[in-house]
């Protein structure tokens, strides 16, 4: 049996140092331990969603990616805003 590795830095990883992704399902190097040295191919959160009151865990590229989704919601709020503001302007 193979030994699993990290879908993002590709090293060999102990299952038990491995979480999987919430958004893509793909294993990751998670240090549970800030005083620790290891691997962080991703963090742990805490839930958004008001009816769960766990942790979900992401990896680096999806939380880059749900920053990016975010950024991009508010700078179209923002456009949005202006727009509104214009004088004549009717939703």
């Amino acid at each position: 049996m193979t030994e699993p590795r990290c879908g993002i830095c590709e090293l060999l990883a102990s299952a038990r140092l491995l979480q999987e992704c919430f958004r893509c399902n793909t294993p990751f190097h998670l240090n549970p331990y800030s005083n620790v040295e290891g691997i962080d191919c991703g963090d742990a959160v805490l839930a958004n969603d008001p009816e769960s009151f766990g942790i979900e865990y992401y990896c680096n590229p999806c939380i880059d990616a749900i920053n990016d989704e975010i950024a991009a919601a508010q700078a179209a709020r923002v456009r949005l805003d202006a727009v509104e503001r214009r004088p004549g302007w009717r939703a």
